[in-house]
């Protein structure tokens, strides 16, 4: 049954209109009608714009704003802002080296990203990162190992470079 949610998610609520327009909110009742049907819990206060793609076991708390791909089994926390085009990975393609050859998928590590964070444009985050609390994470930044909390990050693979709470 998730399927056809997902595919609903992923049609319907394509259609439909983004959130500014004036018949948005519409579209945004509709998604996530559909996300709550996927997800493994949805709080209130979430946005689900046109082209979100939500897989099952995601937990999105409070006032999230969804507008990417989320991989299986991430946790979103509190007042977490994204644009467009984030990409979050819980899972690899896996190596067959008898056959030499990628087939199947490698075990899914989960992804967590903490509270009152702004993802930008484009971002990536690989399997089994942490973020921590209030990190903003640069547009097109490929993060590829846990963050601590409070630090912009940026490049590829991502690093902090600047500490948020120091002068």
């Amino acid at each position: 049954m998730v399927r056809v949610y997902k595919m609903l998610l992923t049609t319907v609520g394509g259609i439909l209109p983004v959130s500014y327009h004036p018949f948005g909110k519409l579209g945004n009742s509709f998604r996530c009608w559909c996300a709550k049907h996927i997800a493994k819990g949805i709080k209130k206060g979430i946005l689900i714009e046109k082209g979100a793609s939500i897989q099952p076991d995601v937990v999105l708390n409070g006032n999230v704003g969804v507008n990417c791909l989320i991989g299986p089994k991430t946790e979103i926390g509190h007042n977490v802002m994204m644009a467009p085009d984030c990409q979050i990975y819980t899972r690899n393609k896996k190596f067959n080296k008898e056959k030499k050859r990628f087939s199947g998928y490698e075990e899914t590590k989960p992804v967590i990203i903490g509270d009152n964070c702004w993802l930008g444009t484009r971002v990536l985050i690989m399997p089994g990162v942490k973020i921590g609390e209030g990190c903003v994470i640069a547009a097109g930044a490929v993060v590829t190992k846990d963050m601590p909390p409070y630090h912009v990050v940026a490049g590829n693979p991502a690093r902090a470079v600047k500490n948020l709470l120091e002068d």
